[in-house]
């Protein structure tokens, strides 16, 4: 069921790139190599940062970062970049099951958000809560997509 949560503000470590989504496994070990490197902690799941809009995405060419939350200070490398995330708002859905279902997650949340009356206000991400080497019956895949009330009041109260 869907619903509306706020995200607290953090320093994400980014790789971005252009092609199959099924790519973000190499970009993440990537980034979690550089980070030990660093000695630099992570906190939070895997994530990807969608640029596509939401209601087109191509998971086999898709425009995305690949994104891992910060626990401590890190510098980029010019192909890593450190991005500060604001407090946001979004709405958000946990789909469990292959990946090829993600796109009806997606069309059932956007529907959700345009009958609540929200605004889309950003780019989608995807938290990877279980993922391979699990058996993909049991993904467990958390889409968010930052919302905004066009009116004076929230009525989430977030």
């Amino acid at each position: 069921m869907p619903e509306i949560k706020q995200i607290e503000s953090g320093k994400l470590l980014c790789l971005e790139t252009k092609g199959s989504l099924l790519q973000a496994g190499e970009a993440f070990g990537r980034i979690e190599d550089f980070l030990k490197m660093k000695n630099v902690s992570l906190k939070g799941e895997r994530m990807v940062i969608i640029y596509d809009q939401p209601d087109v995405i191509n998971r086999e060419q898709a425009h995305f970062a690949a994104a891992r939350e910060l626990a401590g200070d890190c510098m980029g490398d010019g192909e890593m970049t450190v991005v500060t995330q604001g407090i946001m708002t979004v709405a958000c859905e946990n789909h469990q099951g292959s990946w090829e279902g993600l796109k009806e997650a997606y069309q059932r949340l956007l529907s959700w958000i345009h009958d609540k009356g929200y605004e889309l206000a950003g780019s989608p991400r995807e938290f990877y809560l279980v993922g391979p080497p699990a058996d993909a019956t049991a993904y467990v895949t958390e889409i968010q997509i930052p919302v905004r009330w066009p009116r004076a009041e929230d009525p989430s109260g977030a």
